[in-house]
Formats: C-alpha cells, sequence, structure tokens
C-alpha cells in the first residue's frame, strides 16, 4: 500500500521523540562526567588503547551478519552496513559498535575507572526504555535486548557487556520494506548469534577472560515447539480473495528453515495487500530463556492490544489497526503466537473498509497458518 515508507519513518521520529531525542538537545544522563588526568588500576584500559578494535570483528561474524565495513571506521563507533550489491539478504541491515575506556571522574574521586563505566553501564544511550536482559559469562557483566516489529518488519537485537572499565555496547538492526529488492529480516535467532559472535571477537581483543554465556539451552525443541516452518504462499487459502489479481512472492529469508514468508503487493494504486510472516523463534544462548519464552517475550513486546480471545489454535494474540486519510485506507495486524511459533499478518485496504471485518480477516488468515501446525 501506498504510505508505507512514510508511515515507519514516522514512527521511527515517534519513537525518538518520546525516547527524548529530540535534535541536539542533551541527554543529561549520558552526558559525560569531567575526567581526570587519569590512574587507572590493574586490568583498566586507557581511552586511547580502545581506538582500534573496529578490526577486530572477524570477516567470518561480518559474513554471518550480512553486513560489512563501511568507508569509516574509528572507535569509539564502529558500524557494518549490508554491501550495495549484496543480494542474498534483501533486507537493509546495520551492525553497530560503541567501545568506551572510562576513566575515573574528577567529581567522584572515591571513585576508580571501573566504578565509572559501572555507573555508565546502567545508563547507556539507546536503551531507554528497553526491556534488558542480565546475561552470564560475558566479561563482568552483560545484558541484551531485542526489538522486534511485524508490521514495520523490523528486528534489532542489542547487547553489551562490561570488562572492568571498558564498555562495549554493539546493536543490530534488520529491516525490509517489501520493495521489489527487498524481503523478510532474517530469525531473531540468527541476529542474536550474530552480535554474539562479533562481541567475542571484541572481547577477544580485549583480552577477557569471559567471552561465552554460561548457560546453554537444549538446541532441540520442547514440548509443543518446532524447529522449522513451511511455506507461506500456498498455506493461505483466503488470499485470493482478500488480494484478488495479485501474484504471490515469496518473501522468506534465504538459508534458514526457522522463517517464511509471502506478500500479495503491487505498487500499482489502490488495491489490499496481505503480507504473512511466521517464524519458529529459537532458544537463546545468551540468556537461558526457552525458545516459547523467547516468543512470549517478543509477542508481548509487539504492537497493538491483546485480543479478547486469541485465534483458533493460539495461545496468545495482539491485534493493531492503521487508519490514514480519514478511515480511507486501513491497514490491521495481527501477530499470534502459539509455543514458540509467531504468524503475523499484515493485511491493508483502501475505500473506507470497515475496522472489524479486516480484523476479522486478519485473523482468519493468522488461523489457516497455524492450522497448518497442530
Amino acid at each position: 500500500m501506498r504510505g508505507r515508507k512514510a508511515m515507519s519513518a514516522v514512527a521511527v521520529v515517534a519513537a525518538l521523540t518520546a525516547a527524548g531525542c529530540e535534535g541536539d538537545q542533551p541527554d543529561e544522563a549520558n552526558t559525560p562526567t569531567p575526567l581526570a588526568s587519569g590512574s587507572y588500576g590493574a586490568g583498566e584500559r586507557t581511552p586511547g588503547s580502545v581506538t582500534d578494535l573496529c578490526d577486530a570483528v572477524s570477516a567470518k561474524s561480518l559474513d554471518r551478519l550480512g553486513v560489512e565495513a563501511t568507508t569509516e571506521q574509528a572507535s569509539p563507533r564502529c558500524a557494518w552496513r549490508e554491501g550495495d550489491d549484496d543480494s542474498r539478504w534483501q533486507a537493509d541491515r546495520e551492525l553497530t559498535a560503541e567501545i568506551q575506556a572510562y576513566q575515573q571522574p574528577v567529581t567522584r574521586r572515591e571513585s576508580s575507572a571501573t566504578d565509572e563505566a559501572k555507573h555508565r553501564f546502567r545508563r547507556l544511550p539507546g536503551w531507554e526504555g528497553s526491556r534488558a536482559i542480565p546475561v552470564r559469562g560475558l566479561g563482568d557483566e552483560a545484558r541484551l535486548a531485542r526489538t522486534w516489529t511485524p508490521s514495520h518488519k523490523e528486528a534489532s537485537v542489542f547487547l553489551a557487556v562490561r570488562v572492568r572499565n571498558v564498555v562495549v555496547d554493539v546493536h543490530m538492526t534488520a529491516e525490509s520494506v517489501l520493495e521489489p529488492s527487498h524481503g523478510q529480516v532474517p530469525p531473531v535467532g540468527e541476529l542474536e548469534a550474530g552480535v554474539l559472535a562479533a562481541v567475542r571477537d571484541l572481547l577477544g581483543e580485549l583480552g577477557a577472560r569471559r567471552a561465552s554465556p554460561t548457560v546453554m539451552p537444549s538446541a532441540s525443541p520442547g514440548a509443543g515447539e518446532v524447529s522449522r516452518v513451511g511455506e507461506v504462499c500456498g498455506a493461505v487459502g483466503a488470499a485470493r480473495r482478500l488480494a484478488p489479481g495479485l501474484r504471490a512472492r515469496d518473501i522468506s529469508p534465504p538459508r534458514t528453515s526457522a522463517a517464511s514468508g509471502c506478500t500479495w503487493w503491487e505498487n500499482d494504486g489502490y488495491r489490499p495487500d496481505l503480507t504473512v510472516q511466521v517464524e519458529a523463534i529459537r532458544p537463546s544462548t545468551l540468556t537461558g530463556e526457552s525458545a516459547t519464552e523467547v516468543a512470549r517475550r517478543l509477542t508481548f513486546a509487539a504492537r497493538g492490544e491483546p485480543t479478547k480471545e486469541p485465534p483458533e489454535g493460539a495461545d496468545e494474540a495482539r491485534i493493531d489497526h492503521y487508519d490514514f486519510e480519514s478511515g480511507r485506507a486501513r491497514s490491521a495486524y495481527v501477530v499470534a503466537r502459539k509455543a514458540n511459533l509467531v504468524v503475523s499478518v499484515e493485511y491493508g485496504r483502501w475505500h473506507h473498509p470497515s475496522k472489524r471485518q479486516m480484523e476479522r480477516d486478519a485473523v482468519a488468515v493468522a488461523e489457516d497458518i497455524l492450522a497448518g501446525y497442530r
């Protein structure tokens, strides 16, 4: 549907504004404390000793995430993005790493450089409002956060680790806008595994003794869980009725059996559009959460309100809608979860469609998919 990219941009601006990111206004909680000339304890690093760590992330880790180095790489901030000619992934991807070695603060001379890093670790920029999960076995302390927005085809994984007075903060984001040159974002579990690989590269360069999480969940699915999903395009019986005349296009990410997707959409006027994505969420190596626990957390964070009754075959669901041009066009969003299987449906129409009917149609599509996993 026309206007999707504009809608996504507005949502991003709104999110940044809500987080307090307006223009160049200073964030008092994260404004650097005046630093002393510097005294360092055993094992602490000087700022100058962490300025060349961008190259520590291996080519293998970057390839795993589908990104490559940008033209300018310099700590404390490193950035890697999807190559312009890289058609393997077909999604916008960016990996960033902030690497800071903190000094003893002038205003708290009784505190060490490590104490300052501990203080900063609790107030990292970009983590505002995130539901951080502690991670054991990485550095001196670590935490993980995930964001997952099916309606905007976006997933992010944040992993921050402190090693004495050094803080490594790595963010990975993948987004698809479902244009002809884009596909579905990769499974959240793949992003998490890739971020862990990049962080371990950096920790190894820092000489950290603890570079592996202590919790290693079973790779086999638990009761009622699935590890593979089937193709989506042929599983939506209502597609011809909801998106008449539109060709189904597979948007499954490459090299994985854990996620699949299909879209019925053409950017050629006021025609309906339908996008369905299915993912078998994996257990977390970092936090020890089971696959169902991770899926439950992601579903809870999805946009919308819980349904009064979940769709048939689902354990829970959330539903949302978006109206624009005074209701002339609407989109309905449904996210339904069954154990670790998550189904997301986006259905859009023009010409003043009925909001309630669109929600019923989107729920029916989710039920079609869930019926294949009974």
